[in-house]
Parts: C-alpha cells; sequence; structure tokens
C-alpha cells in the first residue's frame, strides 16, 4: 500500500513514512537518510547522511556514511564503504558546453527539462566497494569483485576481480580460476541463513579448495533432503 502513497501525499512525507516502514522491518537507518523510491531486503544497512535513490539493496547489504547511489541495482551481502558515489552521470563532452543549461528549467533558459535515459549500475553479491569510490552508470560489477578505495570505476569488472586506481584496473583476482568458477556455481549468496549459520566457521577463515569441497558437500546434503 505504502508505494500509492507517494501519488497522494508530500514528497517529504512520503520519505518519512517509507523510512518508518523499512525501520520496522529490522533495516537499519542512520540520521539524515535521503531514501526514494528504492527497495531494501531484510538486514540492510544505510549509515548516516546516505542517499539511496531508484535503487535496489539485496539482503544483508550495507552503505556508509555519506555515500550516495543512483539507479543502481546491489546484490546481497554486499559491503559499499564511506564517501561512495554510485551512479555517476558523466557530462558530455562532445557538446560546446558541459554544463547543465541547456536541459534544465530551473537555470531560466528552457521551459521544461529535458530528461536523457539513464544506464542502471549492476553490483553483483558479495561485492566490496573501498571508500572515496565512483562508479559511473552503466557499469556492471562482478560477484565476489573489490573495488579499492578512490577508484574510479568506468568499465565494466568481472568476477572476483580487485581493481584500483583512476581509471580503476585490474590489479589481480582474489581466487584461481578454478575456485571462482566453483564459487560462481554454488551461488552461496543464495543459501539460506539456516544453512549459513550451520557452516559459519567456513566463512571464518582463508578460502582452500578443501572448504570449498566441504561446503558442497554440505549443500549437497541440503538439496537431496538429509538435512532440514
Amino acid at each position: 500500500m505504502i508505494k500509492y502513497l507517494k501519488y497522494i501525499i508530500p514528497h517529504e512525507i512520503f520519505q518519512r513514512l517509507t523510512i518508518i516502514y523499512y525501520k520496522k522491518k529490522k533495516i537499519y537507518i542512520g540520521k539524515n537518510i535521503d531514501l526514494v523510491s528504492s527497495k531494501l531486503e531484510k538486514n540492510c544497512r544505510l549509515a548516516a547522511n546516505s542517499s539511496i535513490r531508484y535503487s535496489a539493496l539485496g539482503k544483508y547489504s550495507s552503505i556508509g556514511r555519506n555515500s550516495k547511489v543512483n539507479s543502481a541495482k546491489i546484490g546481497k551481502f554486499c559491503s559499499i564503504s564511506w564517501d561512495c558515489t554510485i551512479g555517476a552521470v558523466p557530462h558530455n563532452m562532445n557538446n560546446m558546453s558541459i554544463n547543465s543549461f541547456p536541459y534544465k528549467k530551473r537555470l531560466g533558459f528552457i521551459e521544461k527539462d529535458i530528461e536523457f535515459p539513464i544506464q542502471e549500475v549492476e553490483l553483483g553479491n558479495d561485492v566490496w566497494v573501498g571508500a572515496n569510490s565512483v562508479i559511473i552508470n552503466g557499469v556492471k560489477i562482478g560477484h565476489g569483485a573489490v573495488v579499492g578505495a578512490g577508484a574510479v570505476v568506468t568499465k565494466n569488472i568481472p568476477p572476483y576481480a580487485i581493481v584500483a586506481g583512476v581509471p580503476a584496473k585490474i590489479i589481480k583476482y582474489r581466487f584461481s580460476e578454478e575456485i571462482i568458477n566453483e564459487l560462481l556455481e554454488i551461488e552461496w549468496w543464495n543459501c539460506n541463513d539456516v544453512f549459513l549459520k550451520k557452516n559459519l566457521e567456513l566463512f571464518q577463515k582463508k578460502l582452500t579448495k578443501e572448504a570449498l569441497i566441504e561446503f558442497k558437500e554440505n549443500l549437497k546434503e541440503v538439496n537431496n533432503g538429509i538435512q532440514d
């Protein structure tokens, strides 16, 4: 029902109601949050002064303080640090001016805003974005990838890659190609909370091939109905 209220009540009031709604669902929401037309799954965390607009945030994912997320689909178990910008819109450098005066009514040159389609950013599951990073709109970041602090991401990032720099470049991968393929196959982030809790020790130590085999065996038992 709450999604229909935005059409009949002022924006500020609707935003407050949305925040109250999510807080009741045990989602942590800090002070001075700008939350507009976004979907949050369980146990998300929005730190103080963050902005999330026209986006979706998967379960157990967090947004750090002062970070801005616009038109993004963020997976489960993602960690976005502080002062990040996700969905930054570039200016058109091929036009005579990079200023927005030819497109924005508020600047007095036109009678109606000219809108341009915004490409959505996509973050897979278990992605870590370091502090002060910028991700340009339209970029796709694969599962398990790491974006180093201060990076500017302008191109797609493959799963489990570690990138850094301006513009961001691949430094290395978190695991071997064999282990990465196994992780992409099992998709542990889709496991239910009960199973993850039973296998928590495997997440609390360095990932080895043996640990991954153990996890897969436990998952197979669940799928075969041996465990509840």
